[in-house]
């Protein structure tokens, strides 16, 4: 075999590294053009949707948390306005009946008051006839519903008697 100057090897070296760095700029131009570029684009549009997300979920926080809060508040107002069939509920009830009756000039006495099994309230009112409607109407536009079921007066003159039924409604 012939021996080949070092010349000739250069060369030939020189083309095999020409070759492979055209090989590896050919490998790696095809990962940039074909994989590496739409990647970077999914990944940017996915990262501006990723912000548009997070200011659309801060801007909600910022206008819908507030009324979350305000309407626990106004569930709670609304809660308050109905009894539960407990004692203490029962007594507030009779107090309400009486001091409602102190309020309109009308002597007010609850003779069945509510039970824990219950929710009925049977009550006798005594007065002049318009104290007594302006008594009925603080009992059903009070602070807590109730639903008259009966009202019975009776009397004459200047001085009438009421029986009442009404109902505490409850949750």
């Amino acid at each position: 075999m012939k021996q080949q100057s070092p010349r000739t090897k250069f060369y030939i070296a020189l083309a095999a590294v020409v070759g492979g760095l055209l090989a590896l700029v050919g490998v790696f131009s095809f990962l940039l053009l074909d994989q590496i570029f739409p990647l970077s684009g999914d990944f940017a549009s996915a990262q501006r949707d990723i912000l548009i997300s997070e200011s659309k979920i801060d801007y909600l926080k910022k206008v819908i948390e507030p009324g979350v809060e305000r309407s626990d508040a106004d569930l709670k107002v609304v809660q308050s306005a109905f009894y539960s069939l407990s004692f203490d509920d029962a007594r507030k009830a009779i107090l309400f009946v009486e001091s409602t009756g102190k309020a309109n000039n009308v002597s007010a006495k609850v003779t069945l008051p509510p039970s824990g099994t219950s929710q009925t309230v049977s009550a006798q009112a005594s007065g002049k006839f318009s104290d007594i409607i302006k008594f009925i109407r603080a009992l059903e536009n009070g602070e807590r519903l109730v639903r008259i079921g009966s009202i019975s007066l009776q009397g004459s003159g200047g001085d009438m008697s009421a029986s009442l039924t009404f109902f505490l409604q409850t949750l």
